[in-house]
């Protein structure tokens, strides 16, 4: 018996020593408090991608906080919760999926992380979510980076040129089968520009004895049925200016050192009418219109090689489109804020019927217009694109999309909502638009 008693009367000290050693810990603090902390208005953009989703962004400098997640609210009640991701370059975003009601408020409230036991907190009211949808969308091509693109005067064949892995090549879309040709010319295209359904031009050396100077590059054309090549003029190396093709014309300002001229080309017979420098500054020829060719806001016409003014334009209106058979004209007005905050720069725009302006549109910042390169006027309406920029209050007349504006009421009606940048429409028919946009060509049929 003694053993047992010795070996207990050892274990109670260990015992005891344990339980006390364990009592003595130190219980952890208990966390903070976190203070939230209403702050100042907040830049934000929304976009409805559909009946029931919206996706918001966010223009947030501030750091170390950074935005983490955005509560949906319906009056007083938290009706949604969601994550706000840093898509980076000082932008964050929001997906919202909820069964929204029409005519209805709502209201976004944004939480920052914590830092320093605060958190801030913004709150965007008064939301109306609304979503039109009048056109469907087929992606015809896909392009990793669109360097430059052209419609062939048939309006059949769309090319562009596309850079794909430091790989440029060239493609050319049927727009009557949806087919795709891949063409890789063994010739320099920086611009492209459509002769025909199966030729295009090119910036070449074939022609080295007759090159008139250092700044020289030769503009010719490229068949792809034939495989050769056919002259049209000299182009200026690194910065010339090459309109599109209007009426089997095109555009080209020559080697500024070695000339300083501006052609106007016939493509048919290959003739020339040369224009002095100081009477087309090559800086002004302008590149992406399909209706005329300009030069600032003047307009050659191709039949003569006469110039004339369209339209009586002033300050800093600048014409987009003009029709010279029914004389509908469109201009825009950009004005660049001196001392931005929030604003960078002031649009407009309007409609004019022959030299009478029928329509002049609301001046507000941030806004940029795009309207279709080849254009059609239905039952006195016009179709066109506009996007808006951050702003810190929504307002359900800046939604970005596509906007019918009738030239008779004055009434604008968003049609379809669509957010993207560098949008190039050609209005074929009634029905078909065909959008040419960074990430590819698309289809757009009126539903």
């Amino acid at each position: 018996m003694k053993p047992i008693v010795h070996t207990l009367t050892l274990l109670i000290p260990i015992i005891f020593f344990a339980c006390s050693k364990h009592n003595d810990v130190t219980p952890a603090p208990a966390p903070k408090p976190v203070y939230i902390k209403d702050t100042s208005a907040l830049l934000f953009k929304a976009v409805p991608l559909s009946d029931k989703e919206v996706k918001v962004s966010f223009l947030y400098r501030a750091q170390p906080s950074n935005l983490i997640s955005l509560l949906l609210k319906k009056d007083t009640a938290t009706i949604g919760t969601f994550t706000i991701n840093n898509d980076m370059n000082d932008v964050f975003s929001a997906d919202i999926i909820y069964n929204f009601s029409e005519g209805s408020n709502y209201s976004f409230v944004v939480m920052t992380n914590a830092v320093n036991d605060t958190s801030y907190r913004y709150t965007i009211k008064n939301y109306s979510h609304v979503y039109k949808s009048a056109y469907s969308y087929k992606k015809l091509l896909s392009t990793q980076q669109n360097i430059d693109f052209d419609i062939s005067p048939s309006r059949n064949y769309i090319f562009v040129e596309d850079d794909s892995n430091n790989v440029i090549t060239l493609k050319r879309l049927s727009l009557i089968s949806d087919a795709v040709d891949y063409v890789k010319p063994d010739y320099y295209c920086p611009q492209v520009r459509a002769i025909a359904d199966d030729e295009f031009t090119i910036s070449t050396n074939l022609y080295p004895t007759q090159t008139p100077g250092t700044d020289s590059l030769a503009l010719a054309t490229y068949n792809l049925t034939t495989g050769k090549t056919r002259f049209i003029d000299w182009g200026s190396s690194g910065y010339g200016r090459v309109s599109r093709v209007v009426n089997n014309h095109i555009l080209v300002t020559n080697p500024v050192f070695t000339g300083s001229t501006v052609s106007l080309v016939n493509l048919i017979n290959g003739s020339k009418l040369i224009y002095p420098g100081n009477l087309i500054n090559f800086a002004t020829v302008r590149e992406h219109n399909y209706d005329n060719i300009y030069f600032q806001n003047q307009v050659i016409n191709t039949a003569n090689g006469n110039i004339f003014s369209p339209l009586s334009t002033g300050g800093d209106e600048g014409i987009e489109y003009y029709d010279n058979s029914t004389g509908l004209g469109i201009t825009s007005t950009y004005s660049v804020i001196k001392n931005p905050a929030d604003v960078y720069y002031t649009s407009s725009m309007a409609i004019y019927s022959g030299q009478s302006k029928v329509y002049a549109s609301d001046t507000i910042g941030n806004r940029e217009f795009s309207f279709p390169k080849i254009l059609k006027e239905l039952n006195n309406s016009i179709v066109f694109y506009q996007t808006f920029g951050y702003d810190t209050a929504f307002n359900v007349n800046k939604i970005d999309g596509y906007y019918s504006l009738n030239t008779s009421t004055k009434k604008i009606v968003l049609l379809q909502c669509d957010s993207q940048v560098n949008v190039n429409d050609f209005q074929l028919t009634d029905k078909d638009v065909i959008s040419v946009r960074p990430d590819g060509i698309y289809r757009l049929t009126k539903q």
